[in-house]
């Protein structure tokens, strides 16, 4: 299995470097919102969907996902 995993052809987590792969999703999210490649009020993928494209956990993407409404980046 590689240890790099791919979302689209963009999104890229690094299983290799020491960079959580919350932190990870969460930049590349932030990415796509203040490059206005993702537009206002378009819907993310589910959950799960990341979770299995990635192959990370559920509470990895919960973690994002949670970061980024506080944040006032998603709602």
């Amino acid at each position: 299995m590689s240890k790099i995993a791919r979302i689209k052809d963009n999104l890229v987590i690094n299983k290799e470097i020491g960079i959580p792969y919350y932190y990870q999703l969460k930049q590349f999210i932030i990415k796509e919102i203040e490059s206005k490649r993702w537009k206002s009020g378009q819907q993310i993928l589910p959950e799960m969907k990341i979770c299995e494209k990635l192959d990370i956990s559920r509470t990895v993407v919960r973690q994002t996902i949670q970061e980024l409404v506080n944040e006032g980046y998603l709602i």
